[in-house]
């Protein structure tokens, strides 16, 4: 009796404590079941903006204002329907363009360069752009942003969405020091700024200092990249939750330190080119063989979205691209894309055999908090999944391919999470690529959270690297390394962009709990997060 006693006492105390779930090694320390665990100022970053407006909305079902058979196209695999593609899409202002099923053959670039225009196939199965001539040979050659010698080798689309960019204009300077995780600015003024107002906080280079930050302290950003962007190393947007005197309560957290020095100042965010969307088609080339890393692409690429914000690319198929999404800026400084979904991406091939088939799979190169969801490569790139030049807050979730790799580009991506993968073989997870003078190849909290890889390589070193869910090394716990080997299969979320959203969305419009104001120091046990 006295040991039912004892059983039932101790229980009690666990529930307690626990609550009704126990401790169980399936959760990471660093979330928990529930993200009971979380502060902002942890190492694992926030990802739950990341998509289609600011990750609040579902994509949009856009109504048809045009037809490309109204305009000439016939979709029968022979005429060139470029023209007639051409005129419907100058047609609409806003609206979608239907593309009826049909193998459409094309020999110019269709550009969207108007926002809330959709160009809409009624399936991937039965639409088809059937694109006959390379970049190389409809426009010439690549400026020198775009490839080495006017190759098309990493920038440029057969679909051109662009260019964008965001045309704020500066609002107030930010006159008192934050950290990464705070949501509170104080300004010189508010004026403009009310609840609801998107605004960016933007930050320059000023001594090196900025980019040793980004990096964890650890190294400074590339002499070319820090050029390229003009300095401008943090141009960070977020909604506007509340306004009290001349102090702003973002909706989510900081994502680097505010330091005075960087000459802190808040923009408003106006987009250039918004709502803008590719989907439910499928985009084939003629298939001439990749000749390898060389940077000769003659531009057989699908989609290139340059600067776009608050927009998607939704069921799509690409069939033997040299590169199949590209995101590279067509200026310097920077123009930044943001807040995109990219959903139900296929790359696959039909004519190319080789072990490598294309350049880029899909390169995030610029963009912030774009959402790259249920993709699948059934071919290989030299560069499968990339980030680069200051790319961050973006997801890549719930994916597969053969034998993937996660590039990291030098340009000082930071923050991006890659969550619920099927890596396949796994030999080649982190082959990076990018030049010398961009700096190391990643900046600080990179995240992989359940990625799943036959034989994947020892873990890169990146400053203050995640990873979570991956049992092909033993856990780590310390400053610029944190690994939980826990199995996959039993890894409680199993994925993380989610399980982050679903949390953020269930606690909208409430106050209770709020962690954004609990700093490390109530948290002793994370010194080493």
């Amino acid at each position: 009796m006295m040991v039912s006693w004892y059983w039932a006492i101790v229980g009690l105390w666990m529930i307690l404590v626990f609550g009704s779930e126990l401790p169980n090694a399936s959760r990471s320390a660093l979330w928990g079941q529930e993200g009971e665990l979380w502060t902002p100022y942890d190492r694992l970053p926030d990802f739950s903006f990341a998509g289609y407006h600011r990750g609040n909305d579902s994509l949009p079902d856009v109504p048809v204002k045009a037809n490309v058979r109204d305009f000439g196209a016939v979709g029968d695999g022979e005429s060139d329907d470029s023209q007639a593609f051409l005129d419907a899409i100058a047609s609409v202002s806003n609206g979608a363009v239907l593309i009826p099923a049909g193998r459409y053959r094309l020999t110019r670039v269709l550009k969207l360069s108007k926002s809330h225009v959709v160009l809409r196939g009624e399936s991937r199965q039965s639409t088809t752009l059937s694109f006959q001539k390379p970049l190389s040979e409809i426009v010439g050659p690549a400026p020198a942003l775009f490839g080495p010698e006017g190759h098309w080798s990493w920038a440029g689309g057969l679909i051109w969405c662009g260019p964008g960019g965001d045309q704020g204009k500066k609002l107030a300077d930010i006159v008192k020091p934050a950290r990464r995780g705070d949501r509170e600015l104080t300004l010189s003024s508010v004026v403009g700024i009310t609840v609801g107002t998107v605004i960016r906080v933007v930050q320059q280079e000023s001594d090196g200092s900025l980019g040793r930050h980004l990096h964890a302290e650890r190294e400074e950003a590339g002499e070319c990249l820090v050029k390229q962007a003009g300095g401008r190393l943090v141009d960070f947007a977020s909604g506007v939750a509340a306004v009290s005197g001349n102090t702003l309560r973002l909706e989510r957290p900081l994502r680097a330190d505010v330091r005075l020095k960087w000459r802190p100042a808040v923009f408003s965010h106006k987009p250039i080119l918004q709502e803008v969307g590719v989907e439910h088609l499928t985009i084939e080339f003629p298939g001439p063989s990749y000749e390898g890393h060389i940077f000769r692409e003659a531009g057989y690429n699908a989609i290139y979205l340059d600067g776009v914000s608050h927009s998607w690319v939704r069921n799509v198929t690409i069939i033997d691209a040299d590169s199949g999404i590209l995101t590279v800026p067509s200026v310097e400084p920077f123009t930044i894309g943001r807040f995109c979904t990219l959903e139900g991406i296929r790359l696959v091939t039909r004519h190319r055999n080789k072990p490598l088939n294309g350049h880029h799979g899909i390169a995030l190169e610029s963009p912030q908090d774009y959402l790259v969801t249920d993709f699948e490569l059934e071919t290989q790139f030299v560069h499968d999944l990339t980030v680069d030049s200051l790319a961050n807050g973006n997801v890549f979730s719930k994916g597969r391919g053969q034998n993937l790799n996660f590039d990291h580009h030098r340009g000082l991506p930071f923050e991006n999470l890659f969550t619920e993968i099927e890596a396949g073989l796994g030999t080649r997870l982190w082959e990076n690529g990018g030049a010398p003078c961009a700096g190391p190849y990643s900046g600080a909290r990179e995240t992989l959270w359940n990625i799943r890889a036959a034989t994947p390589q020892h873990y890169p070193d990146y400053p203050q690297l995640n990873i979570v869910g991956m049992t092909a090394w033993n856990s780590v716990r310390e400053q610029m390394l944190w690994i939980e080997s826990i199995a996959p299969d039993q890894l409680v979320p199993q994925n993380l962009y989610v399980a982050q959203r679903s949390h953020r969305l269930s606690r909208a419009g409430s106050t209770a709990g709020d962690q954004s104001s609990r700093g490390e120091a109530q948290h002793p046990s994370r010194e080493k997060r």
